[in-house]
Parts: C-alpha cells; structure tokens; sequence
C-alpha cells in the first residue's frame, strides 16, 4: 500500500503542478480542479483504510489482534479522517 500511496502522490504533485501552470484558469478554478484531482487519484488509498478500520475496530479476539490495534488502530483512524 507504502508504494501504491507514494506514485498517487507523485502522481498528484504532478498533476497540481500541470494545473497551476495552466494560466487560462482563475485561481478558484484551480483549486477545483486540483481539488477534484485529488478525490479521484487518492480515492483508492482512501478505501483500503476505511476497509481496515473497519476490520481492526472490532473486538480482538487474539492477541495478535490486540497488539496490531494497540500499535496501528489510532494511526488508521487518523488517516482515515484525514483522507
């Protein structure tokens, strides 16, 4: 997911620095756009966490489970309202 994550985002960069370059477009143009833009290429990341959240948010029923929460349950949640 670290690499599926890190090409969206080069791929973004990418893409807000096409449309600030565009010098057709008013500003609040821009932002829509790049707003837009970011929805769609950071959506699929987006799912993933929200799947895991939903996963891991459950009781634990092993301690493997209680671990991977007590490690990862808060970070998860984090990105998940983030995104």
């Amino acid at each position: 997911m670290q690499v599926d994550v890190s090409s969206r985002l080069r791929k973004l960069k990418d893409e807000i620095s096409r449309v600030k370059s565009n010098e057709r477009l008013e500003d609040t143009e821009k932002l829509r756009i790049i707003g837009e833009k970011y929805a769609v290429i950071m959506k699929p990341p987006v799912v993933q966490l929200e799947r895991l959240l939903a996963t891991t948010s459950v009781s634990p029923q092993t301690p493997h489970e209680t671990s991977f929460q007590k490690t990862f349950l808060q970070r998860t949640s984090l990105a998940c309202s983030l995104g």
